[in-house]
């Protein structure tokens, strides 16, 4: 028996604006077929048969949706503001060197500045910055009102970029290098400095913001 799995294929479609505490942002479209044949002597029986998947975004983001995470903003100052954006596609790499990656939508206004600014910050939300999260991940322009509307305050490191008050984490990085993936840009940073504070996260898992529960085990 032999079995061949084809490759994934995909169709264009609008993007998505940048999620809220973002459920992970799926690819426009998947198809996947997977081929199956089958060569069976029995008797001088032989059978062949195709099975044919069909994976919706829809599909795809509810699966994601499964996986637990913590919320961040990426901040970066342009002109001497800060600009940002809600992001959950969000990991470490290597300890040695220190390097993590963010994935960001093509569509998303903080994309260009990532890759024109070449440094940025990741703030690790603790659970009573829910506004913020919402706040970030709007489709705006600007973030002049993110101290009015969110509570979001920033200072600015010695290098510039912005970090925000009363986050659980926060990482200074220097842009490495980015990968095109589909509808998603893999941006990947090299760690400069990190701050960790007290408290517990703000996490999101199957569409909805979570607070931490009780250990296991």
């Amino acid at each position: 028996m032999d079995r061949i799995l084809s490759k994934v294929t995909g169709e264009k479609k609008p993007n998505r604006a940048p999620a809220a505490g973002g459920e992970i942002s799926p690819p426009r479209s998947l198809t996947r077929t997977v081929h199956w044949h089958a060569n069976v002597s029995s008797r001088g029986l032989k059978t062949a048969g195709v099975l044919a998947m069909s994976l919706s975004p829809a599909e795809f983001r509810k699966a994601m949706g499964c996986f637990a995470t913590g919320v961040t903003i990426i901040t970066l100052d342009l002109d001497g503001e800060v600009h940002g954006m809600t992001a959950n596609a969000f990991s470490s790499v290597s300890l040695d060197p220190p390097l993590l990656l963010v994935c960001v939508d093509h569509s998303a206004h903080t994309h260009a500045h990532m890759h024109s600014k070449k440094r940025f910050g990741v703030n690790i939300l603790a659970e009573n910055q829910r506004e913020i999260s919402d706040y970030y991940a709007r489709p705006v322009h600007t973030h002049d009102q993110a101290e009015e509307i969110a509570g979001a305050r920033f200072d600015r490191t010695e290098k510039g970029t912005p970090i925000l008050h009363g986050a659980l984490a926060y990482v200074e990085c220097r842009l490495q290098s980015a990968q095109v993936a589909g509808d998603h840009t893999i941006f990947i940073a090299e760690v400069e400095h990190v701050v960790v504070r007290q408290g517990e996260p703000l996490l999101f898992f199957r569409g909805k913001y979570r607070h931490i529960g009780e250990g296991v085990g």
